[in-house]
């Protein structure tokens, strides 16, 4: 054999191992893509969302989404249902609306709406370098020690419990975006808190939108004149008739008639009110405040046929009177209307909370006079001391008990701003500053610290009207300037 022959044939070999080792590779590159694809990595690297000039990956998306779908249920809960969302069911095998969009596509426009304005907010929070606040860190913190107990109490890692809020969300990048969340709630805060106003613009703010803000009091029950529902032989309602309908609003207007009487002859408003609404509602209207409009603003009185009466200049406390509407009477008793004149409070509190049984509701007399006791104790541990303000926000730095809220600063408060127990104590007649004392309520006790009077509360609602408006103006402006845009390769992988 000739020696080319031989090198010839010698070469074959070589051919075939250099084919199998590429194969071999090439299965192992299969392999690799196998195992990148199934562990979501290529998946959450995908741009999702676009926020002015920046992309961001699926993870990112993912968080604000389901937080976008944990805010609708923590706000609507069990009244989910009556929006038509079923949480049994894919979000994305439901419709909403009737555009052909589903849950799933409702949640992730929310999500990429509350993404746009923290990206906006905590970017300009860091270029004007404002820091998360104390509260805020404080918030994080307890936030992340809860997830690690929950995670140690049911043997799971971290990154399990991650995984479970989508495709690729990392116990980093989540918590990159909740301190993303806080940094921009506490600069919207900042940005609002930097304007201020004079009393001349307050004035003038007010004169242009009294109905914005003069409210009145008054006491009303409502006499139904709509026939009873009636129904034919195979269970369909039947409508009323003309002649039946008239009887319904004569005999509403009759009653009415004759509860304006009384109440003119002095009788009391709760005991006619339950009354005449039957031994069966009766106890609906065994207090007072089931019957009681209070601060109702004249601007949200339009469609109230008894609006001008209600707020006519020469009204006077005590005057009663009847409204006819379109289905039936309403008596009314006038008890006061205008701007809030009243100074309001800065105010700190700590609020002990009772302890509940194992089912987690029921709260003993037991257990609030435990509570009382125990807020009791750290009111005279706080009397013992220079009782100031500062001590007090001390004490509530300090407390490691069942306090649930610290002694944090309620400025400007109003009568409705702060919990009823509390204010009724508050805006009692004659309260000073530097009071201090334990409060009672039906799940705990506060401990109350009277820091000063402010302003009237009616120019802190004007204010804070002023602000509002200013903030949206400010914010719909640097919103344009970053625009949000779902790219929906990135999108399909947010569930």
């Amino acid at each position: 054999m000739s020696k080319a022959k031989q090198k010839g044939r010698g070469a074959e070999p070589a051919k075939k191992k250099a084919g199998i080792i590429a194969i071999v590779a090439a299965v192992v590159v299969a392999i690799i893509a196998l195992i990148v694809w199934q562990s979501g990595i290529l998946n959450r690297s995908k741009t999702a969302v676009i926020i002015g000039e920046e992309s961001y990956p699926v993870g990112v998306a993912q968080v604000y989404y389901r937080s976008a779908y944990n805010q609708f249920m923590n706000t609507y809960g069990a009244y989910a249902s009556s929006f038509g969302l079923d949480t049994s069911l894919p979000l994305d095998q439901q419709p909403y609306g009737e555009d052909g969009k589903t849950w799933a596509d409702y949640f992730k426009d929310a999500g990429v709406e509350m993404m746009q304005r923290v990206i906006i907010l905590s970017t300009k929070a860091k270029e004007e370098g404002v820091s998360l606040s104390e509260k805020s860190q404080a918030y994080l913190q307890d936030m992340k020690d809860q997830i690690k107990a929950y995670c140690v109490n049911n043997n799971i890692t971290k990154a399990t419990y991650f995984a479970s809020y989508g495709t690729g969300v990392t116990e980093k990048l989540y918590f990159e975006q909740m301190e993303n969340m806080l940094l921009a709630d506490d600069y919207a805060a900042y940005w609002v808190d930097q304007q201020q106003y004079t009393d001349e613009e307050i004035q003038a703010y007010y004169n242009e939108h009294p109905d914005d803000f003069d409210a009145a009091t008054y006491r009303y029950f409502f006499f139904n004149g709509t026939p009873e529902t009636q129904t034919d032989e195979n269970g369909n309602a039947v409508e009323a008739t003309e002649e039946e309908t008239a009887a319904a609003m004569e005999q509403a207007a009759a009653q009415a008639a004759e509860m304006e009487k009384r109440l003119k002859a002095g009788e009391d408003f709760t005991a006619l009110a339950q009354e005449f609404a039957g031994e069966e509602n009766a106890e609906t209207y065994a207090e007072a405040s089931a019957s009681t409009m209070t601060d109702v603003t004249a601007a949200s009185m339009n469609n109230a046929n008894y609006k001008e009466w209600v707020f006519a200049e020469d009204r006077q406390e005590g005057d009663i009177t009847v409204s006819e509407e379109a289905a039936g009477y309403y008596v009314l008793q006038f008890i006061s209307s205008g701007r809030h004149e009243y100074p309001s409070m800065n105010v700190r509190q700590i609020f002990v909370a009772a302890k509940t049984l194992e089912d987690g509701t029921t709260i003993t007399d037991e257990q609030l006079a435990a509570t009382k006791a125990e807020a009791e104790a750290l009111l005279a541990q706080w009397q013992s001391g220079d009782k100031t303000e500062d001590s007090f926000a001390a004490l509530a730095d300090n407390y490691t008990g069942d306090a649930t809220v610290t002694g944090e600063l309620y400025k400007q408060a109003g009568k409705s701003g702060l919990p009823s127990a509390v204010s009724n104590w508050v805006f009692a007649e004659g309260r000073q500053a530097g009071e201090a004392a334990v409060v009672e309520a039906e799940n705990g006790s506060y401990i109350v610290y009277i820091v000063s009077e402010d302003m009237p509360y009616w120019m802190v609602q004007v204010k804070s009207t002023l602000q509002d408006e200013a903030y949206h103006t400010w914010y719909e402006e640097i919103k344009a300037q970053y625009p949000a845009e779902q790219v929906e390769s990135g999108m399909r992988y947010v569930k």
